[in-house]
């Protein structure tokens, strides 16, 4: 049996003026107005993020081809499946969830088919049940599935830097983000709104209903605050995997070959490791100019020539100008 609940707000009522319309909603209390002027019901003991949709929804634009992007996946069967990009503008510190998608009873091989046109290069991040083992899967952990199907898959599940797994800090860092304007949602991604508008609490506790969104969204903060915090990027080779490519920028828009390239187990011509930690990659990494790859990105500065484009001189101060030119992420 289908459902679909159709929705009328208080604009879809064509014969109040907009004057009209905004006089009625700031009669009513604050906390209010979202039930009685857009139907979004007042749930248990109160949404989980009380924020405007307005004031987190932006238009779709072409994302740059420098900023990091992100995956992150809640599995499930009979609840769904769940997957977000994300993409973070490191100058501003604002992260947007670019795209969504859920879907119930898929295997990991149809969910990574479905997955991997957003980028096979993409790193995506996954909970602690990923390591659980399944019937299906032969006594194979979840993650260990989606990798061998080809996913990009991080090689620990999403934490913390300290190594928890709290599904209230990740909520409240999400909340405090959406309060101070650095969390954006493509106002396209209509799932992800309809789980944003029905997060609620009851009795003090998350309810885990038609939430897989919101779960995958947090993982990706717990991921975030792991590989940019203290902490370095969970990977076999404890480092920072960077491609320079000059030809290529599916890293943000799908067309070339990437420039960010993660996690990795070994190097190739034009991918260069960067050990340490993320806040210290110009100090810390005694990466000498001569030993980055040959090939550069436009946005290294320097002149560069010929095909394939040659980095011929780089400033000597910029490895310490910050780790966001490099699309640390």
């Amino acid at each position: 049996m289908t459902r679909h609940v159709t929705f009328m707000t208080i604009d879809d009522v064509e014969h109040y003026s907009p004057d009209e319309r905004a006089a009625i909603i700031a009669a009513y209390p604050e906390h209010e107005r979202e039930a009685r002027a857009k139907g979004i019901p007042v749930l248990g003991s109160g949404r989980i993020f009380p924020i405007a949709e307005e004031l987190i929804a932006c238009e779709p634009f072409r994302l740059p081809r420098y900023w990091p992007r992100i995956g992150a996946l809640d599995f499930g069967w009979d609840h769904p499946s769940a997957a977000v990009e994300l993409a973070w503008d490191t100058e501003a510190d604002i992260v947007y969830v670019t795209k969504a998608a859920r879907a119930s009873q898929q295997t990991p091989a149809m969910q990574v088919l479905a997955l991997k046109p957003w980028g096979e290069w993409l790193p995506w991040a996954w909970p602690r049940d990923g390591r659980r083992e399944t019937l299906e899967g032969a006594g194979t952990a979840l993650a260990r599935q989606y990798a061998a199907h080809g996913l990009n898959m991080l090689s620990g599940h999403a934490r913390f830097a300290d190594g928890s797994v709290s599904v209230e800090a990740g909520l409240m860092e999400m909340l405090d983000r959406m309060q101070s304007g650095r969390f954006k949602v493509f106002s396209t991604l209509l799932p992800w709104f309809e789980e944003f508008r029905l997060f609620h609490r009851k009795d003090g506790k998350v309810v885990k209903l038609r939430d897989d969104l919101m779960a995958a969204t947090r993982y990706r903060k717990l991921t975030l605050a792991y590989v940019s915090g203290a902490g370095t990027l969970p990977t076999a080779a404890n480092g920072i995997w960077l491609m320079f490519d000059r030809a290529g920028d599916r890293g943000a828009d799908g067309t070339g070959v990437g420039d960010f390239l993660g996690p990795a187990s070994s190097a190739t011509d034009n991918i260069v490791t960067f050990a340490g930690t993320t806040g210290k990659v110009g100090k810390d990494s005694g990466i000498a100019v001569s030993s980055l790859a040959p090939k550069a990105s436009r946005h290294l500065p320097g002149r560069q020539r010929g095909r394939p484009q040659r980095l011929e001189r780089i400033p000597r101060n910029w490895l310490q100008r910050g780790s966001s030119r490099l699309g640390l992420i």
